[in-house]
């Protein structure tokens, strides 16, 4: 039965987060689609560029709530905290590669986030913090969400071997973080290059890598 509803969680995880919100505002606002330009992302950075702040705005909470509400189906109907990490981790699969846009969808992070201020508020809500104050200095979207995701890294295993945090949360920020190091590559390469373009803008770029 247990294994049961961890495969039917998955699943429905996964279905949602492969809803693609970015592409459907898009759409519906009449910009086309979105993939076709900026990073080819559908997330709300890419929907920032392209489209307009209060779209960016709309896609942020929905893509939140992918990763949001498959935790707490796991956490509070399930009671069960592990079903909580999986399915917002399936749901962040799902928005990277959704099915419903032929597996090309944004890069994670907010659903990501979603799941963790479920699963411990008060950690999601620092880690937020220290990427907003990040993208405040640096004003470049991906340096926002790598080094909130380095930073909130260390603090979770601090906070974990100090047996603040369960061994299982920060599991979910260790192994989120690596997987948005590896949706966040070709921002890398352009970090490295110093060609990554600032936010809000970049948008009427080709898609590029």
């Amino acid at each position: 039965m247990i294994i049961f509803e961890y495969i039917v969680l998955i699943l429905v995880a996964f279905l949602l987060g492969s809803l693609p919100t970015g592409l459907i505002i898009s759409r519906v606002l009449g910009k086309g689609d979105l993939r076709k330009f900026g990073s080819g992302k559908t997330g709300a950075t890419n929907v920032l560029r392209t489209v307009g702040k209060g779209a960016a705005f709309v896609v942020v909470i929905f893509d939140f709530g992918k990763g949001a509400i498959p935790a707490i189906i796991g956490l509070y109907f399930m009671n069960d905290d592990i079903l909580a990490l999986v399915g917002a981790a399936s749901a962040t699969v799902g928005h990277v590669f959704p099915v419903f846009a032929g597996f090309r969808g944004g890069r994670g992070v907010s659903t990501v986030m979603g799941g963790l201020l479920v699963l411990l508020p008060w950690l999601g809500v620092l880690i937020l913090g220290i990427g907003v104050l990040l993208l405040v200095i640096f004003k470049i979207a991906s340096v926002m969400s790598l080094g909130a995701g380095f930073f909130g890294t260390i603090i979770s295993i601090i906070l974990s071997v100090s047996g603040h945090i369960e061994v299982s949360t920060t599991a979910y920020v260790v192994l989120a973080t690596m997987f948005i190091f590896v949706t966040h590559v070709a921002n890398l390469k352009r970090l490295y290059r110093g060609e990554e373009p600032r936010i809000g803008l970049g948008g009427d770029r080709k898609v590029s890598n």
